[in-house]
């Protein structure tokens, strides 16, 4: 499921390419998953939000949901440097309590961070757009910040940055 069109298009288009007949795309939201109860044997996310109670609702008992976040700590020194302060979602803490308040068992919890490099100026500035950190980057408007952040960060690998990652797998009771 993806709540955009353009996604969903996206997956068919790809599904083609592979030649496998066993997938199908909905568009649909995380708020309000329309299958019926008990349909999954696995629910699968990756950095998309999160509603326990949907996901729970879905899955079979003995069921699984594995999911992998992006971490609040995430591109750190780029968030600093752009004074980003954006509201955190999917806190796998949170989650792993919530999904314990709906009868689920927490099989294992985890996180790395590792040191991430962008390799020169024309990749950080696509890069900085794509993931909309600062939101709306525009260099007239971010020049600045972006400069600082290049004098403290540059190494002889490109611009460091980091990669934050927390995962959770939960089974339904």
């Amino acid at each position: 499921i993806d709540p955009y069109q353009e996604m969903i298009k996206t997956s068919k288009d790809n599904l083609k390419k592979s030649g496998s007949t066993n997938l199908t795309f909905k568009l649909m939201g995380a708020d309000y998953l329309d299958f019926p109860k008990n349909t999954f044997d696995i629910v699968l996310n990756r950095h998309a939000v999160v509603v326990p109670k949907e996901i729970v609702k879905v899955l079979r008992p003995g069921g699984y949901f594995i999911t992998q976040q992006v971490e609040k700590n995430n591109m750190k020194n780029l968030k600093q440097a752009f004074g980003y302060t954006k509201n955190w979602k999917n806190d796998v803490k949170i989650l792993s309590r919530a999904f314990k308040d709906n009868g689920c068992k927490i099989v294992a919890f985890g996180k790395y961070n590792v040191d991430y490099w962008v390799k020169d100026i024309d990749s950080l500035i696509f890069w900085l757009k794509a993931v909309n950190l600062p939101e709306n980057f525009t260099i007239k408007k971010h020049g600045l910040e972006l400069l600082k952040y290049m004098k403290k960060n540059t190494t002889a690998k490109g611009f460091i940055t980091n990669e934050s990652r927390e995962f959770l797998i939960v089974k339904k009771s």
